[in-house]
């Protein structure tokens, strides 16, 4: 399916999770889809905490009501895995750095193509023949350095599918 649209937005509930709404259009039908985000890793351990530039980047987003600095570091105590880094994962996984996801795992094991490059805005021609995955990682770097990138390049199979998700809070099937 063709994708038009792709828009990630998050809110934290009333008790205190972290809601990640993916919505995206193939064709002409939305689709609505929640996931709930528990908080992962040590709530008290300072490499969670928000930097003063992390404050700085995030401040638009903090003002949301309901949103807090606290939101915030739930977000960056997050580990994600997309699987798909072409046209609809370039789209879900840029939001996701841009909303200040702490760890994001992209696994793909194709190379960025020239017919790519139309759609799938992580990559660009000085790119083509690398991996969709290290070139979404160059792409996320340059867009959000506070966001940690973990490039996985080879296809996911039943057999691994469990090694490669690891501890991801939200897995996102972004693949073709």
């Amino acid at each position: 399916p063709r994708v038009k649209e792709a828009v990630v937005t998050t809110r934290e509930d009333t008790n205190g999770s972290v809601q990640l709404c993916a919505y995206y259009v193939p064709g002409e039908k939305q689709l609505n889809k929640r996931v709930s985000i528990s908080s992962t890793g040590d709530v008290d351990n300072p490499r969670y905490r928000l930097s003063e530039p992390e404050k700085t980047r995030y401040q638009r987003q903090l003002l949301l009501d309901g949103w807090s600095i606290k939101t915030q570091e739930k977000l960056k105590r997050t580990t994600v895995f997309a699987a798909g880094a072409g046209g609809i994962g370039s789209h879900i996984i840029q939001q996701l750095a841009l909303i200040g996801l702490g760890t994001i795992i992209i696994c793909d094991y194709d190379v960025v193509e020239l017919s790519n490059l139309n759609r799938q805005l992580l990559h660009d021609e000085s790119r083509l023949g690398m991996n969709k995955a290290l070139s979404a990682q160059m792409a996320i770097k340059r867009i959000n350095p506070y966001v940690k990138v973990i490039p996985v390049t080879q296809r996911v199979t039943r057999e691994n599918v469990i090694e490669l998700v690891g501890d991801s809070r939200v897995i996102i099937d972004c693949v073709d």
